[in-house]
């Protein structure tokens, strides 16, 4: 009688799609690119989803970057490799120091610890090429996908 019932609730658990349709219907992370705006110190939110984005730079206001959203609050690790479709005049921030031309075949960054949602802030500088740019993203040292993204000349420019 006992095997019965457990046979039986195991059936039902199949038959439900538990727990593969929920692991199938979520990915382990969810990953979204585009507008961001400082919340507080070193806190950001993503403001506007988009892969079209002007070429405005941090000191006239624009940031952009990528929201890392875990299924489960688990410990991650992150980094991305950046494309630019030119090299650009300078590069800064974790680039500093790095040779602009390097750019083009890829520009990989630090590597960061994070423990559920996580946003990574990128920025454009003085000089920094208009065209498709692309950025690979890695959590746990696989990738998860490559955003890319065009960048504009600012309205009225």
């Amino acid at each position: 009688m006992r095997l019965a019932r457990i046979g039986l609730v195991s059936a039902i658990l199949l038959a439900s799609g538990w727990p593969s349709a929920r692991s199938a219907a979520e990915p382990e992370f969810r990953i979204r690119f585009g507008v961001i705006q400082v919340v507080g110190p070193n806190q950001f939110k993503l403001t506007q989803e988009t892969t079209q984005l002007p070429r405005l730079t941090r000191s006239q206001g624009l940031l952009y970057g990528v929201e890392i959203t875990p299924r489960q609050s688990t410990d991650y690790e992150t980094y991305f490799v950046a494309r630019l479709p030119a090299p650009p005049k300078q590069l800064s921030g974790g680039a500093s120091g790095i040779p602009p031309v390097t750019a083009v075949s890829g520009l990989k960054t630090m590597v960061q610890r994070a423990r559920g949602p996580s946003i990574t802030p990128f920025w454009f500088d003085e000089g920094d090429p208009l065209g498709r740019y692309s950025l690979e993203v890695f959590v746990n040292g696989q990738s998860r996908g490559v955003i890319k993204y065009d960048v504009v000349a600012p309205p009225g420019s």
